[in-house]
């Protein structure tokens, strides 16, 4: 009898067990329409007005960059796990710079399983790179001075595979729309005065492929939220001057118009043209400024100084300053703070 006692207990409280471990899960922040952001090396969540702040990491702040799956599925991030020497050549007397290496861990956001942390050879970097469709990560590795191959990690089948480095480079300048049906990509052909990009759009369920545009520069293109028109930048010269010249290609018209044409600014690695949710301003993401020009009127620009430039509607944009998060708001040109000591701000909408 007592043991068959004991043998009820067991289960009883395996269930009870297994219950609460399934209320945490359930009970953790929803990540639909909320703003992520890094503090201290960790990542918070809030709502859309900034309220209701959460930690959602323990990592003892070693968090340096993350990126979320477009399915909201899966977290991929940087962490830092040790420093060295930066690459180079140094004089006996310098202190040598120390860098920081990172491994790449995949979280699964319903479970909060870690299903994989990629860890670098030594005197090598990893780097996040994007997402693609169908859960697959795309990063890429460095000597300290240039990318030297690219990975895809595949969540599904949890297998690792280095890309043909063309290939690599492709993915990397490329553009999906939101599903995955669409794919944007650049490919260079020539050499010299026989240079020319080339903006292919193609059709991941059929697999056609059409050549678009040839131009001597094109960069980062971006396809409109409605599959309409495709955004891109080209940098021009006139002498020893660079301008930057803002291209909007209507793929029903097979038509080019540009929009946008002032001196050439800084840009860093990463999504430079982001369209707003409506596809009625198109925002121009630079290290220190925004410019988000009206599509319909294009003379009508809005000046925005800061950094980590991200849509949450149709007319608001967050965006970081003296590490706190602002949003701005185009209807009436009017900056609000949201959450300070933050950065690297995403805006989860599925």
């Amino acid at each position: 009898m007592a043991q068959g006692y004991r043998v009820l207990m067991i289960i009883f409280l395996t269930l009870l067990l297994l219950n609460v471990t399934n209320a945490v899960i359930s009970e953790s922040p929803p990540l639909i329409d909320k703003i992520v952001f890094l503090r201290e090396g960790e990542l918070w969540i809030g709502g859309k007005d900034g309220c209701g702040q959460e930690q959602i990491t323990e990592t003892a702040g070693k968090i340096a960059d993350y990126l979320f799956s477009e399915s909201l599925e899966y977290l991929a991030y940087t962490r830092v796990i040790d420093y060295v020497s930066e690459p180079g050549l140094w004089d006996e007397e310098e202190e040598i710079p120390q860098r920081a290496v990172y491994s790449i861990t995949v979280m699964e956001l319903k479970t909060q399983r870690i299903l994989k942390e990629i860890v670098p050879p030594d005197s090598t970097w990893y780097y996040l790179l994007n997402w693609l469709p169908e859960n697959k990560l795309l990063f890429s590795e460095s000597s300290g001075f240039d990318v030297g191959a690219f990975f895809i990690f595949d969540v599904k089948e949890n297998t690792i595979k280095e890309l043909d480095y063309h290939e690599g480079s492709r993915l990397l300048s490329a553009d999906f729309h939101k599903g995955g049906s669409l794919m944007v990509y650049i490919d260079h052909l020539g050499f010299g005065e026989q240079f020319r990009a080339n903006l292919y759009l193609v059709d991941r369920k059929t697999g056609d492929e059409t050549l678009l545009i040839s131009k001597k520069s094109i960069l980062h293109p971006e396809i409109a939220w409605d599959k309409s028109k495709i955004a891109f930048l080209s940098l021009e010269y006139v002498g020893m001057e660079g301008f930057d010249n803002l291209w909007i290609y209507d793929i029903n018209n097979d038509s080019l118009e540009n929009l946008y044409r002032e001196p050439a600014r800084p840009k860093s690695a990463g999504s430079i043209l982001s369209w707003s949710p409506d596809n009625s301003f198109m925002g121009m993401f630079f290290p220190d400024v925004a410019l988000l020009i009206e599509i319909e009127n294009p003379e009508i620009v809005h000046h925005i100084q800061g950094k980590d430039f991200q849509w949450i509607d149709h007319r608001e944009i967050i965006f970081v300053q003296d590490n706190n998060v602002h949003i701005y708001y185009l209807e009436t040109k009017e900056r609000e703070l949201l959450i300070k000591d933050a950065t690297r701000p995403v805006f989860t909408k599925k």
